[in-house]
Protein backbone atom coordinates (compact mmCIF):
# COMPACT_ATOMS: atom_id res chain seq x y z
CA UNK A 1 0.00 0.00 0.00
CA UNK A 2 1.55 3.07 -1.15
CA UNK A 3 2.20 5.79 1.69
CA UNK A 4 -0.08 8.83 1.94
CA UNK A 5 1.52 11.95 -0.03
CA UNK A 6 3.31 14.27 2.90
CA UNK A 7 1.03 17.31 2.91
CA UNK A 8 3.07 20.42 1.09
CA UNK A 9 2.74 23.72 2.93
CA UNK A 10 1.73 26.09 0.12
CA UNK A 11 4.69 28.75 -0.42
CA UNK A 12 4.25 32.89 -0.94
CA UNK A 13 6.58 33.76 -3.84
CA UNK A 14 9.17 36.43 -2.04
CA UNK A 15 8.49 39.55 -3.16
CA UNK A 16 10.91 41.43 -5.92
CA UNK A 17 12.76 44.01 -3.83
CA UNK A 18 11.42 47.61 -4.71
CA UNK A 19 13.91 49.69 -6.83
CA UNK A 20 14.40 52.76 -5.22
CA UNK A 21 13.36 55.68 -7.70
CA UNK A 22 16.36 58.31 -8.13
CA UNK A 23 15.06 61.26 -6.59
CA UNK A 24 14.83 65.27 -8.28
CA UNK A 25 13.03 68.30 -7.95
CA UNK A 26 11.05 70.50 -10.69
CA UNK A 27 10.69 73.80 -9.93
CA UNK A 28 10.79 77.50 -10.98
CA UNK A 29 13.92 79.45 -10.22
CA UNK A 30 13.36 82.97 -9.32
CA UNK A 31 16.25 85.81 -8.72
CA UNK A 32 15.80 89.04 -6.56
CA UNK A 33 15.57 92.08 -8.61
CA UNK A 34 14.36 94.07 -5.34
CA UNK A 35 14.57 93.79 -1.45
CA UNK A 36 10.77 92.72 -1.78
CA UNK A 37 10.60 90.92 -5.51
CA UNK A 38 12.18 88.08 -7.68
CA UNK A 39 11.87 87.75 -11.29
CA UNK A 40 11.43 84.15 -12.60
CA UNK A 41 14.21 83.01 -14.87
CA UNK A 42 12.82 79.36 -16.09
CA UNK A 43 12.04 75.94 -15.15
CA UNK A 44 14.62 74.13 -13.51
CA UNK A 45 15.40 69.95 -12.87
CA UNK A 46 17.74 69.17 -9.70
CA UNK A 47 18.99 65.61 -10.62
CA UNK A 48 21.64 63.12 -10.05
CA UNK A 49 22.37 63.70 -6.43
CA UNK A 50 25.63 62.55 -5.24
CA UNK A 51 25.14 59.85 -1.92
CA UNK A 52 24.45 62.13 1.20
CA UNK A 53 26.38 62.19 4.23
CA UNK A 54 25.90 59.57 7.13
CA UNK A 55 22.88 61.23 9.90
CA UNK A 56 23.23 64.45 7.13
CA UNK A 57 21.19 66.85 5.30
CA UNK A 58 19.84 65.66 2.02
CA UNK A 59 18.20 67.11 -0.51
CA UNK A 60 14.65 65.20 -0.52
CA UNK A 61 14.51 66.33 3.27
CA UNK A 62 14.49 70.14 2.51
CA UNK A 63 13.92 70.69 -0.59
CA UNK A 64 10.16 70.33 -1.05
CA UNK A 65 8.86 73.85 -2.32
CA UNK A 66 7.70 74.42 -5.83
CA UNK A 67 10.37 77.40 -6.71
CA UNK A 68 13.73 78.91 -5.81
CA UNK A 69 14.54 82.19 -4.82
CA UNK A 70 17.91 82.94 -5.49
CA UNK A 71 20.27 85.92 -3.94
CA UNK A 72 21.55 88.32 -5.99
CA UNK A 73 24.99 87.04 -7.37
CA UNK A 74 28.75 86.99 -5.26
CA UNK A 75 31.94 86.02 -6.33
CA UNK A 76 32.96 83.03 -6.27
CA UNK A 77 35.77 84.31 -4.09
CA UNK A 78 33.58 85.36 -1.27
CA UNK A 79 32.19 82.17 -0.87
CA UNK A 80 34.58 80.97 2.00
CA UNK A 81 33.03 83.29 4.11
CA UNK A 82 30.07 81.64 3.48
CA UNK A 83 31.48 78.34 4.81
CA UNK A 84 33.19 79.40 7.69
CA UNK A 85 29.57 79.37 9.33
CA UNK A 86 28.64 76.35 7.49
CA UNK A 87 29.49 72.22 7.85
CA UNK A 88 30.64 70.63 5.01
CA UNK A 89 28.73 69.73 2.07
CA UNK A 90 26.15 66.84 2.30
CA UNK A 91 25.42 66.73 -1.17
CA UNK A 92 25.87 67.39 -4.60
CA UNK A 93 23.32 67.10 -7.75
CA UNK A 94 23.20 68.93 -11.29
CA UNK A 95 21.27 71.86 -12.06
CA UNK A 96 19.54 71.33 -15.66
CA UNK A 97 16.37 72.94 -17.43
CA UNK A 98 13.03 71.31 -16.69
CA UNK A 99 11.78 71.69 -20.96
CA UNK A 100 14.03 72.41 -23.95
CA UNK A 101 12.23 76.07 -24.08
CA UNK A 102 14.21 77.16 -20.75
CA UNK A 103 17.61 75.20 -21.64
CA UNK A 104 18.81 78.98 -23.69
CA UNK A 105 18.26 80.58 -20.62
CA UNK A 106 19.75 78.23 -18.11
CA UNK A 107 22.83 78.13 -20.47
CA UNK A 108 23.22 82.00 -20.74
CA UNK A 109 23.10 82.15 -16.82
CA UNK A 110 25.95 79.56 -16.65
CA UNK A 111 27.91 81.24 -19.12
CA UNK A 112 27.40 84.40 -17.17
CA UNK A 113 28.44 82.97 -13.96
CA UNK A 114 31.31 80.94 -15.50
CA UNK A 115 32.75 84.26 -16.73
CA UNK A 116 32.63 86.50 -14.21
CA UNK A 117 33.19 83.77 -11.27
CA UNK A 118 29.77 84.43 -9.56
CA UNK A 119 27.63 82.50 -7.45
CA UNK A 120 24.33 82.50 -5.88
CA UNK A 121 22.42 81.16 -2.93
CA UNK A 122 18.35 79.98 -1.59
CA UNK A 123 18.04 79.62 1.69
CA UNK A 124 17.02 75.88 2.91
CA UNK A 125 14.44 75.92 5.41
CA UNK A 126 12.37 72.93 7.62
CA UNK A 127 10.14 74.28 9.80
CA UNK A 128 10.34 77.46 9.18
CA UNK A 129 13.73 77.33 10.16
CA UNK A 130 16.99 78.18 7.82
CA UNK A 131 18.77 74.68 8.37
CA UNK A 132 21.45 75.80 5.08
CA UNK A 133 22.26 77.12 1.28
CA UNK A 134 21.52 75.86 -1.72
CA UNK A 135 24.61 76.91 -3.38
CA UNK A 136 24.54 77.30 -6.90
CA UNK A 137 27.51 77.34 -9.30
CA UNK A 138 29.53 77.39 -12.53
CA UNK A 139 30.03 73.50 -13.57
CA UNK A 140 34.00 73.10 -13.60
CA UNK A 141 34.86 76.90 -11.81
CA UNK A 142 38.42 75.98 -10.43
CA UNK A 143 37.83 78.01 -7.43
CA UNK A 144 33.95 76.76 -6.51
CA UNK A 145 35.43 73.21 -6.83
CA UNK A 146 38.41 73.86 -4.58
CA UNK A 147 36.44 75.25 -2.08
CA UNK A 148 33.12 73.16 -2.08
CA UNK A 149 35.02 69.67 -2.56
CA UNK A 150 33.44 68.68 -5.59
CA UNK A 151 34.12 65.51 -6.86
CA UNK A 152 35.07 65.22 -9.81
CA UNK A 153 32.24 62.14 -10.50
CA UNK A 154 29.46 64.78 -10.17
CA UNK A 155 27.89 65.26 -13.76
CA UNK A 156 29.21 68.10 -15.53
CA UNK A 157 26.81 67.63 -18.83
CA UNK A 158 25.37 70.85 -17.93
CA UNK A 159 26.23 74.42 -16.93
CA UNK A 160 25.55 74.90 -13.71
CA UNK A 161 25.89 72.69 -10.49
CA UNK A 162 24.66 72.71 -6.71
CA UNK A 163 25.51 71.83 -3.78
CA UNK A 164 23.66 71.55 -0.04
CA UNK A 165 25.04 73.26 2.73
CA UNK A 166 23.93 73.61 6.21
CA UNK A 167 24.65 75.64 8.79
CA UNK A 168 27.20 74.68 11.96
CA UNK A 169 24.75 75.99 14.28
CA UNK A 170 21.16 75.55 14.46
CA UNK A 171 18.65 78.49 14.71
CA UNK A 172 17.73 77.52 18.01
CA UNK A 173 21.62 77.60 18.78
CA UNK A 174 22.52 80.94 17.14
CA UNK A 175 19.50 82.82 18.83
CA UNK A 176 20.81 82.06 22.17
CA UNK A 177 24.20 83.34 21.24
CA UNK A 178 25.71 79.93 22.08
CA UNK A 179 27.97 80.98 18.89
CA UNK A 180 29.91 83.78 20.48
CA UNK A 181 31.87 81.46 22.67
CA UNK A 182 32.99 79.72 19.60
CA UNK A 183 33.86 82.66 17.51
CA UNK A 184 37.82 82.73 16.99
CA UNK A 185 39.74 86.24 17.27
CA UNK A 186 40.77 87.24 13.79
CA UNK A 187 44.48 86.99 13.45
CA UNK A 188 47.25 88.06 11.43
CA UNK A 189 48.29 84.79 9.69
CA UNK A 190 52.48 84.20 8.84
CA UNK A 191 52.87 82.80 5.73
CA UNK A 192 54.22 79.14 6.53
CA UNK A 193 57.15 78.83 4.33
CA UNK A 194 58.44 81.75 6.54
CA UNK A 195 59.05 78.71 9.47
CA UNK A 196 62.12 77.77 8.07
CA UNK A 197 63.90 80.97 7.80
CA UNK A 198 62.31 81.40 11.99
CA UNK A 199 64.26 78.06 12.96
CA UNK A 200 67.72 79.27 11.00
CA UNK A 201 67.63 82.85 12.53
CA UNK A 202 66.59 81.12 16.09
CA UNK A 203 67.45 83.66 19.10
CA UNK A 204 68.40 86.82 16.59
CA UNK A 205 64.53 86.66 15.83
CA UNK A 206 64.26 88.71 19.09
CA UNK A 207 66.44 91.63 17.29
CA UNK A 208 64.40 91.72 14.34
CA UNK A 209 60.88 91.60 16.49
CA UNK A 210 59.81 94.05 13.67
CA UNK A 211 60.76 92.83 10.58
CA UNK A 212 58.31 89.46 11.59
CA UNK A 213 56.15 91.57 12.79
CA UNK A 214 55.45 93.03 9.98
CA UNK A 215 55.55 89.99 7.51
CA UNK A 216 52.51 88.74 10.10
CA UNK A 217 50.60 91.83 10.28
CA UNK A 218 50.76 92.75 6.67
CA UNK A 219 50.84 88.63 5.87
CA UNK A 220 53.67 89.36 3.70
CA UNK A 221 53.93 85.86 1.30
CA UNK A 222 57.15 83.96 1.12
CA UNK A 223 56.96 83.84 -2.91
CA UNK A 224 56.76 88.16 -2.95
CA UNK A 225 59.74 88.56 -0.69
CA UNK A 226 61.74 85.89 -2.39
CA UNK A 227 61.34 88.04 -5.81
CA UNK A 228 62.03 91.49 -4.19
CA UNK A 229 65.15 89.73 -2.35
CA UNK A 230 67.16 88.30 -5.70
CA UNK A 231 70.34 89.24 -5.73
CA UNK A 232 70.65 89.10 -9.94
CA UNK A 233 68.79 91.74 -10.93
CA UNK A 234 67.87 95.11 -9.22
CA UNK A 235 64.44 95.12 -7.59
CA UNK A 236 63.49 99.30 -8.25
CA UNK A 237 59.87 99.80 -6.66
CA UNK A 238 57.24 102.44 -5.93
CA UNK A 239 54.75 102.78 -3.08
CA UNK A 240 50.92 104.14 -3.76
CA UNK A 241 49.63 104.95 -0.48
CA UNK A 242 47.81 107.86 -0.70
CA UNK A 243 45.30 109.30 1.09
CA UNK A 244 44.73 106.11 2.58
CA UNK A 245 47.66 104.96 4.55
CA UNK A 246 48.34 108.51 6.05
CA UNK A 247 48.24 109.87 9.28
CA UNK A 248 46.03 113.27 10.08
CA UNK A 249 49.10 115.24 9.57
CA UNK A 250 49.65 113.67 6.58
CA UNK A 251 52.65 111.65 7.10
CA UNK A 252 53.17 107.76 5.70
CA UNK A 253 50.24 105.29 7.84
CA UNK A 254 51.73 102.47 9.91
CA UNK A 255 51.10 99.63 7.32
CA UNK A 256 53.13 101.27 4.81
CA UNK A 257 55.93 101.69 7.25
CA UNK A 258 55.80 98.20 7.53
CA UNK A 259 56.28 97.36 3.95
CA UNK A 260 59.54 99.51 4.06
CA UNK A 261 60.65 97.57 7.01
CA UNK A 262 60.35 94.52 4.99
CA UNK A 263 61.80 95.84 1.65
CA UNK A 264 64.68 97.23 3.65
CA UNK A 265 66.02 94.25 4.26
CA UNK A 266 65.73 93.38 0.18
CA UNK A 267 69.44 94.70 -0.78
CA UNK A 268 68.43 95.00 -4.15
CA UNK A 269 65.32 96.80 -3.55
CA UNK A 270 65.11 100.54 -3.46
CA UNK A 271 61.73 102.99 -3.63
CA UNK A 272 62.67 105.01 -6.91
CA UNK A 273 59.50 107.08 -6.49
CA UNK A 274 57.39 107.56 -9.30
CA UNK A 275 59.33 109.35 -12.08
CA UNK A 276 61.26 106.37 -12.72
CA UNK A 277 61.26 103.18 -13.96
CA UNK A 278 60.37 100.45 -11.52
CA UNK A 279 60.11 96.68 -11.19
CA UNK A 280 57.12 96.41 -8.94
CA UNK A 281 54.44 99.01 -8.14
CA UNK A 282 53.28 98.30 -4.52
CA UNK A 283 48.90 100.19 -4.18
CA UNK A 284 48.14 100.51 -0.39
CA UNK A 285 44.46 98.64 -1.14
CA UNK A 286 43.04 102.18 0.63
CA UNK A 287 44.25 103.82 -2.49
CA UNK A 288 43.26 101.81 -5.66
CA UNK A 289 40.50 104.45 -6.10
CA UNK A 290 43.24 106.95 -6.58
CA UNK A 291 45.80 105.01 -9.03
CA UNK A 292 44.53 106.19 -11.82
CA UNK A 293 46.44 109.41 -10.64
CA UNK A 294 49.64 107.11 -10.56
CA UNK A 295 52.12 108.65 -13.35
CA UNK A 296 52.99 106.76 -16.12
CA UNK A 297 50.36 104.43 -14.79
CA UNK A 298 49.27 103.84 -18.58
CA UNK A 299 52.46 103.46 -20.15
CA UNK A 300 53.85 100.77 -17.49
CA UNK A 301 50.56 98.44 -17.77
CA UNK A 302 51.02 98.86 -21.71
CA UNK A 303 55.00 99.04 -22.52
CA UNK A 304 56.28 97.56 -19.95
CA UNK A 305 54.66 93.58 -19.30
CA UNK A 306 57.12 92.38 -16.86
CA UNK A 307 55.94 95.11 -14.51
CA UNK A 308 53.92 94.01 -11.19
CA UNK A 309 51.33 95.66 -9.38
CA UNK A 310 50.78 94.46 -6.12
CA UNK A 311 48.69 95.53 -3.14
CA UNK A 312 48.86 95.37 0.20
CA UNK A 313 46.95 96.49 3.74
CA UNK A 314 43.81 96.88 5.05
CA UNK A 315 41.02 99.54 4.43
CA UNK A 316 36.96 99.87 5.28
CA UNK A 317 36.46 100.72 1.92
CA UNK A 318 37.47 97.41 1.04
CA UNK A 319 35.94 93.95 0.70
CA UNK A 320 37.44 91.94 3.83
CA UNK A 321 38.53 88.95 1.18
CA UNK A 322 40.47 91.99 -1.14
CA UNK A 323 42.83 92.83 1.82
CA UNK A 324 46.74 91.93 1.81
CA UNK A 325 49.52 91.14 -0.39
CA UNK A 326 47.87 89.89 -4.03
CA UNK A 327 48.82 90.43 -7.26
CA UNK A 328 46.52 92.86 -9.78
CA UNK A 329 46.43 94.14 -13.54
CA UNK A 330 48.33 90.77 -14.65
CA UNK A 331 47.93 90.25 -18.55
CA UNK A 332 45.62 91.19 -21.47
CA UNK A 333 42.88 93.98 -21.86
CA UNK A 334 39.16 95.52 -22.44
CA UNK A 335 38.51 97.15 -25.13
CA UNK A 336 35.33 100.02 -25.47
CA UNK A 337 34.64 102.15 -28.41
CA UNK A 338 33.84 105.91 -28.68
CA UNK A 339 30.44 106.47 -31.01
CA UNK A 340 32.70 108.33 -33.58
CA UNK A 341 35.39 105.21 -33.03
CA UNK A 342 32.60 103.04 -34.33
CA UNK A 343 30.90 105.47 -36.93
CA UNK A 344 34.46 106.55 -38.69
CA UNK A 345 35.69 102.93 -38.49
CA UNK A 346 32.60 101.03 -39.96
CA UNK A 347 35.01 98.61 -41.65
CA UNK A 348 37.86 98.06 -39.45
CA UNK A 349 35.59 98.03 -36.58
CA UNK A 350 34.08 94.39 -37.37
CA UNK A 351 37.70 93.42 -37.66
CA UNK A 352 38.65 94.37 -34.41
CA UNK A 353 35.79 93.07 -32.91
CA UNK A 354 36.63 89.46 -34.56
CA UNK A 355 40.53 90.02 -33.44
CA UNK A 356 39.64 90.76 -29.77
CA UNK A 357 36.85 87.97 -29.67
CA UNK A 358 39.25 85.34 -30.77
CA UNK A 359 41.95 86.55 -28.49
CA UNK A 360 42.23 84.32 -25.26
CA UNK A 361 43.62 87.29 -23.12
CA UNK A 362 40.94 90.14 -24.19
CA UNK A 363 37.28 90.95 -24.20
CA UNK A 364 35.41 94.24 -25.90
CA UNK A 365 32.36 95.99 -24.33
CA UNK A 366 30.23 99.05 -25.43
CA UNK A 367 28.09 101.27 -23.30
CA UNK A 368 24.45 101.29 -23.80
CA UNK A 369 24.75 105.26 -24.14
CA UNK A 370 27.30 104.77 -26.88
CA UNK A 371 24.82 102.35 -28.87
CA UNK A 372 21.99 104.92 -28.47
CA UNK A 373 24.42 107.76 -29.38
CA UNK A 374 25.46 105.62 -32.74
CA UNK A 375 21.84 105.12 -33.31
CA UNK A 376 20.89 109.16 -33.08
CA UNK A 377 23.96 109.85 -35.20
CA UNK A 378 23.32 107.58 -38.13
CA UNK A 379 19.05 107.67 -38.58
CA UNK A 380 19.39 111.28 -39.38
CA UNK A 381 16.63 112.61 -37.67
CA UNK A 382 14.06 109.24 -37.73
CA UNK A 383 13.71 107.46 -34.50
CA UNK A 384 16.13 104.58 -34.18
CA UNK A 385 13.34 101.70 -33.52
CA UNK A 386 11.10 102.90 -36.85
CA UNK A 387 14.15 102.71 -38.99
CA UNK A 388 15.38 99.04 -37.93
CA UNK A 389 12.10 98.10 -38.30
CA UNK A 390 12.27 99.73 -41.96
CA UNK A 391 15.46 97.25 -42.33
CA UNK A 392 17.85 100.66 -43.06
CA UNK A 393 19.55 100.56 -39.28
CA UNK A 394 23.23 100.87 -40.48
CA UNK A 395 24.50 99.30 -37.68
CA UNK A 396 22.41 96.20 -37.21
CA UNK A 397 25.69 93.77 -37.64
CA UNK A 398 26.74 95.78 -34.06
CA UNK A 399 23.38 95.14 -32.27
CA UNK A 400 24.11 90.90 -34.21
CA UNK A 401 27.52 91.14 -32.53
CA UNK A 402 26.02 92.05 -29.05
CA UNK A 403 23.86 89.21 -29.40
CA UNK A 404 25.99 86.78 -30.11
CA UNK A 405 28.12 87.48 -27.60
CA UNK A 406 31.17 89.04 -28.96
CA UNK A 407 30.73 92.38 -27.72
CA UNK A 408 29.24 92.85 -24.32
CA UNK A 409 26.81 95.05 -23.78
CA UNK A 410 27.71 96.68 -20.40
CA UNK A 411 28.25 99.15 -17.97
CA UNK A 412 30.26 98.83 -14.47
CA UNK A 413 28.02 98.06 -11.24
CA UNK A 414 27.96 100.69 -8.71
CA UNK A 415 30.88 100.75 -6.11
CA UNK A 416 30.80 102.19 -2.73
CA UNK A 417 31.81 105.53 -3.26
CA UNK A 418 29.14 106.45 -5.81
CA UNK A 419 26.22 108.20 -4.99
CA UNK A 420 23.38 105.41 -5.05
CA UNK A 421 20.41 105.90 -7.63
CA UNK A 422 17.34 105.27 -6.87
CA UNK A 423 16.87 102.08 -5.63
CA UNK A 424 19.52 99.41 -4.88
CA UNK A 425 22.45 99.90 -7.63
CA UNK A 426 23.93 96.76 -6.78
CA UNK A 427 20.08 94.85 -7.34
CA UNK A 428 19.36 97.13 -10.40
CA UNK A 429 22.52 96.29 -12.30
CA UNK A 430 22.07 92.61 -11.31
CA UNK A 431 18.15 92.45 -12.28
CA UNK A 432 19.94 94.22 -15.75
CA UNK A 433 22.54 91.26 -16.80
CA UNK A 434 19.64 88.96 -15.72
CA UNK A 435 18.17 90.20 -18.86
CA UNK A 436 19.95 91.07 -21.60
CA UNK A 437 20.94 87.21 -22.46
CA UNK A 438 17.30 86.69 -23.70
CA UNK A 439 17.20 90.13 -25.74
CA UNK A 440 17.10 90.00 -29.32
CA UNK A 441 18.71 92.49 -31.36
CA UNK A 442 15.79 94.68 -31.56
CA UNK A 443 15.04 94.57 -28.34
CA UNK A 444 19.15 95.45 -27.32
CA UNK A 445 18.63 98.54 -29.36
CA UNK A 446 15.47 99.89 -27.57
CA UNK A 447 17.71 99.13 -24.53
CA UNK A 448 20.24 101.25 -24.91
CA UNK A 449 17.77 103.87 -25.83
CA UNK A 450 15.44 103.68 -22.59
CA UNK A 451 18.73 103.88 -20.38
CA UNK A 452 20.33 106.89 -22.76
CA UNK A 453 16.87 108.83 -22.74
CA UNK A 454 17.29 108.44 -18.29
CA UNK A 455 21.04 109.44 -18.09
CA UNK A 456 20.94 111.95 -20.46
CA UNK A 457 17.31 113.21 -20.29
CA UNK A 458 19.14 116.88 -18.61
CA UNK A 459 22.20 117.34 -21.32
CA UNK A 460 21.40 119.27 -24.35
CA UNK A 461 22.41 118.17 -28.06
CA UNK A 462 25.01 120.11 -28.45
CA UNK A 463 26.68 118.99 -24.96
CA UNK A 464 25.89 115.22 -25.55
CA UNK A 465 28.36 114.24 -27.57
CA UNK A 466 30.88 115.29 -25.15
CA UNK A 467 29.18 113.89 -22.43
CA UNK A 468 28.91 110.62 -23.46
CA UNK A 469 32.28 110.44 -23.94
CA UNK A 470 32.65 111.63 -20.30
CA UNK A 471 30.51 108.76 -19.27
CA UNK A 472 32.77 106.29 -21.06
CA UNK A 473 35.67 107.65 -19.21
CA UNK A 474 34.31 107.13 -15.74
CA UNK A 475 32.83 104.03 -16.64
CA UNK A 476 36.17 102.45 -17.76
CA UNK A 477 37.96 103.48 -14.83
CA UNK A 478 35.05 101.93 -12.26
CA UNK A 479 36.16 98.92 -14.25
CA UNK A 480 39.54 98.86 -13.33
CA UNK A 481 38.16 98.92 -9.55
CA UNK A 482 36.00 95.75 -10.06
CA UNK A 483 37.76 92.74 -8.70
CA UNK A 484 36.71 90.69 -11.36
CA UNK A 485 38.51 93.06 -13.86
CA UNK A 486 41.54 93.67 -11.39
CA UNK A 487 42.54 89.79 -11.38
CA UNK A 488 41.49 88.88 -15.19
CA UNK A 489 42.79 92.03 -17.13
CA UNK A 490 45.70 94.73 -17.18
CA UNK A 491 45.01 97.33 -20.03
CA UNK A 492 41.82 99.49 -20.55
CA UNK A 493 42.02 100.60 -23.77
CA UNK A 494 39.10 102.84 -25.35
CA UNK A 495 39.11 102.72 -28.91
CA UNK A 496 38.65 106.76 -30.30
CA UNK A 497 37.62 108.79 -33.60
CA UNK A 498 38.93 111.62 -35.32
CA UNK A 499 36.57 114.12 -34.06
CA UNK A 500 36.38 113.02 -30.07
CA UNK A 501 37.92 115.81 -28.49
CA UNK A 502 37.65 114.76 -24.58
CA UNK A 503 39.80 111.49 -24.72
CA UNK A 504 43.33 113.57 -24.87
CA UNK A 505 46.17 111.80 -22.50
CA UNK A 506 46.12 114.81 -19.63
CA UNK A 507 42.60 114.41 -19.13
CA UNK A 508 42.22 111.04 -18.73
CA UNK A 509 44.59 109.29 -16.68
CA UNK A 510 44.73 105.75 -15.67
CA UNK A 511 43.11 105.31 -19.28
CA UNK A 512 44.84 104.48 -22.45
CA UNK A 513 43.62 106.01 -25.92
CA UNK A 514 44.05 105.24 -29.23
CA UNK A 515 42.52 104.23 -32.30
CA UNK A 516 40.91 101.43 -34.03
CA UNK A 517 44.22 101.53 -36.64
CA UNK A 518 46.70 101.65 -33.76
CA UNK A 519 45.52 98.95 -31.28
CA UNK A 520 48.33 96.67 -30.30
CA UNK A 521 47.63 93.82 -28.21
CA UNK A 522 51.69 93.37 -28.03
CA UNK A 523 52.11 89.99 -27.85
CA UNK A 524 52.33 87.43 -30.65
CA UNK A 525 48.94 85.23 -30.27
CA UNK A 526 48.00 85.82 -33.95
CA UNK A 527 51.52 85.78 -35.52
CA UNK A 528 52.26 82.13 -34.13
CA UNK A 529 48.35 81.21 -34.76
CA UNK A 530 49.35 82.33 -38.28
CA UNK A 531 52.70 80.52 -38.12
CA UNK A 532 50.97 77.48 -36.99
CA UNK A 533 48.52 77.35 -39.81
CA UNK A 534 51.57 77.20 -42.67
Amino acid sequence: MPPPPVPVRSVQAKALPRIQKKWKWTGDLFMDVSRNRAERVCEVLISEATDPQPNGLRFSICLSGENIRLSAFHELSCLHTFLLASTRVQQFAKLGSASDKDADALLQLGIFMQKRSYFCFAHLYMDDSSVGLLIIFPTGHEVANSLLKVPPTLASNTPLQVALVPWELTTREFRAENWKSRSPTVEHQLDPAFAAILEADGRSVATQRRFYQALHILTFPKAIYDFMSQKQSPRPYCIWYAPADTTQSGTIGYETLLLREILSTCTQAKDMGYKADVRVVFVHVGALATLHGLPFLVAWRNKRPELRFLTYGRHPSVPRERWGVREIYLIGGVVTFTPSAIIEGHGMLFRRIKDVAEHPLWDCYVLPSVVAMVAKLTCQGGHPLRVYDEGNFVYEDLLKAIEQGSVALLHAPAILRDAPPKGDPSLLWTRWMIRLPSMNARQILEECLRIAAEQFANTSDAELPVAVEKEIARDLLRMQMQPVMMDNYRRFVVLKGRSDTYFQEDRCPGIEVTTLSKLDFRDDFFTTRTDSAQ
